[in-house]
């Protein structure tokens, strides 16, 4: 059974997780979240939530979690995206409608973000590694679309580089 929809990921090994795309901001969406975080542990967070590329159905949830209680006024969750062209065609077409009162960090390619084990988790394994997730910028489907590539699985969070079911469209094959 194919479910059509723009995929999210909770990445991280210990309690602090980054989520990579927001989804569309379909109703159900966030309680989902909360129980995917909370089967996880009941310390489980979201710190920052990486959006791929400018298209709405990978940003569009981010104010529900935002205006969420998974938002922590002491820790807010920072939201960050790949800079845009302005004058370029994504930007016209979807970012537009992107909340104002909603702060963007920059996205850097090569930029990378590391995640720590939790203590417990470190002190049940030999293994004692951080989560690092390294920003790919692959433009190609938008001018600002980027990849993740988690290292310690060796597993690379492609957006709508690579998908599932159904083909891609490229505004700029050649980038």
């Amino acid at each position: 059974l194919f479910v059509p929809g723009t995929n999210t990921y909770l990445v991280g090994k210990g309690n602090r997780k980054i989520l990579i795309d927001a989804g569309e901001g379909e109703d159900g969406y966030l309680s989902l979240l909360k129980e995917s975080l909370k089967s996880i542990s009941p310390d489980a967070y979201i710190s920052d939530i990486l959006i791929t590329h400018c298209h709405h159905d990978h940003w569009r949830g981010v104010p529900d979690i935002l205006s969420s209680e998974l938002n922590d006024s002491v820790l807010p969750i920072r939201v960050h995206k790949f800079p845009l062209d302005k004058s370029g065609q994504d930007h016209h077409n979807h970012m537009d409608f992107f909340p104002r009162n909603i702060e963007l960090e920059d996205l850097h390619d090569h930029q990378v973000f590391y995640l720590d084990n939790d203590i417990e988790l470190e002190e049940q394994s030999d293994n004692l590694t951080t989560t690092t997730l390294h920003v790919m910028h692959t433009p190609g489907h938008a001018e600002d679309h980027c990849c993740f590539w988690l290292e310690e699985e060796k597993v690379v969070f492609t957006g709508d580089c690579v998908l599932g079911h159904g083909y891609v469209v490229f505004n700029e094959l050649d980038d």
